[in-house]
């Protein structure tokens, strides 16, 4: 076989594989957006709202709304009150999180019974959100991880909690 003659081959196998069913579908899968992660979490500490207040073993309406808004948009809604979640293996795989919380979620007593965050905890999800993960607070999100002073007082950034200054609260 000559030099032509081997091109030419090497031409109709390569429009024979990118005509086949099988390279089409490659072709899809690789223009498909990879499916986002997100961490709901929805611990409270002293008031738990009833928005995110779960029922019968079902996911509690904040969780539900945020999940079906996810699914529209090819992104995955993992819903969790466990605060070692944040030390857990899948903690990296998460591309952002949504916190509806209340209080401080390092406090042993919650009132859905749930493991409170630990200081590691902690700061693995400010580092994470400073690595640039993304971050959405709702509502009661910046009545979490109060800052020290009195209640009202608005205190210099250097004394704020790191979890309020992220906030901006």
């Amino acid at each position: 076989m000559n030099r032509r003659e081997l091109l030419r081959h090497a031409g109709l196998a390569a429009v024979a594989l990118g005509a086949s069913p099988f390279t089409r579908a490659l072709a899809a899968v690789a223009d498909e957006p990879a499916k986002k992660r997100i961490l709901m979490f929805t611990r409270s500490q002293g008031f738990q709202h009833p928005v995110v207040t779960r029922g019968d073993a079902k996911l509690s309406l904040a969780e539900r709304i945020v999940t079906e808004m996810g699914a529209k948009r090819n992104i995955e809604v993992v819903c969790e009150k466990d605060g070692r979640v944040f030390e857990s293996k899948e903690f990296p795989d998460f591309d952002g999180f949504v916190f509806e919380t209340q209080g401080d979620l390092s406090a042993e007593k919650s009132l859905d019974g749930s493991p409170p965050v630990s200081a590691s905890g902690k700061k693995a999800l400010l580092d994470a959100v400073a690595g640039g993960k993304g971050f959405a607070g709702c509502h009661c999100a910046s009545d979490t991880y109060h800052s020290g002073g009195e209640q009202w007082a608005t205190l210099p950034r250097e004394k704020l909690d790191p979890y309020i200054a992220m906030v901006g609260g």
